[in-house]
């Protein structure tokens, strides 16, 4: 893959730099918010079941809540 691969020094490192930092740092948000939206969405499901059923305890919610997922 000798075709891809450039043996020139980037013309401009420190904007590559940031660019690369900047793009780090939104992925990085990203999977932070993505959890956090699953998070509140499994209590969200952990809620409506116990709503639906207040009979049921935390574990056999959980259990519903992991079988649907």
């Amino acid at each position: 893959m000798g075709w891809s691969l450039n043996y020139l020094k980037p013309r401009e490192p420190r904007l590559l730099d940031a660019l690369f930092l900047s793009a780090g740092r939104a992925l990085h948000l990203a999977n932070a918010f993505e959890s956090k939206c699953q998070y509140v969405l499994r209590m969200a499901n952990l809620a409506e079941a116990a709503q639906a059923d207040p009979v049921l305890g935390l574990q056999e919610m959980i259990n519903l809540d992991s079988s649907v997922a």
